[in-house]
């Protein structure tokens, strides 16, 4: 089997390990809801948890290391983001009026937009490639920690903490698409 057909083969074989999983973990998650709605509370806080170890892991592996940018990645991205936001709105509702939701998805997507234009793209190869900076390190960093030190010192995050995973829906969504229309330029100047 050649390199690119290789590539190609394992790239699938992830996609579908990962539509399998999403699979699974919804079905555990409808059945836990089904028999037991305080365990399937329990079950998204470890999920949760979990999310954020290997997020952590994975955005210190692959600090300053060139990845390959894909729209499919992207949009998992802003899926999850989104998907995520809606649970959350479902079990912790939030009675701040649509235009303050708005608001803080729009200021997120400026933030996100921000990041997306300081996130070093290059072509090789016909494929474009980005690079995580400390800024991206440390914007993540903080609105993980920021969250964190309100529950603790707090004991409950506060109603308008409720917004940090507005604003964060805003941030995918303004990073993904600026990513992707700079690659659109990025491979436009190049052809």
């Amino acid at each position: 089997m050649s390199g690119e057909a290789g590539n190609s083969t394992r790239r699938l074989l992830f996609w579908i390990a990962v539509a399998f999983s999403a699979l699974v973990a919804g079905a555990v998650a409808l059945v836990t809801l089904i028999v037991s709605p305080r365990g399937f509370l329990r079950l998204l806080g470890l999920a949760g948890a979990v999310l954020t170890l290997v997020s952590s892991a994975s955005m210190l592996r692959s600090w300053r290391r060139a990845q390959r940018l894909s729209v499919p990645a992207l949009l998992v991205s802003a899926g999850v983001s989104l998907a995520s936001l809606v649970l959350y709105g479902y079990f912790v509702p939030l009675r701040l009026g649509s235009l303050v939701w708005l608001g803080a998805l729009f200021f997120g997507a400026l933030i996100g937009a921000a990041w997306g234009l300081v996130t070093p793209l290059r072509l090789v190869r016909g494929i474009v490639e980005r690079r995580g900076g400390l800024w991206s390190l440390a914007l993540w960093g903080g609105l993980v920690a920021l969250h964190q030190v309100l529950v603790v010192v707090l004991g409950s995050a506060p109603r308008t903490a409720g917004l940090l995973p507005v604003a964060a829906t805003g941030i995918v969504a303004g990073q993904a698409a600026t990513l992707l229309v700079s690659a659109s330029i990025l491979r436009s100047r190049r052809a």
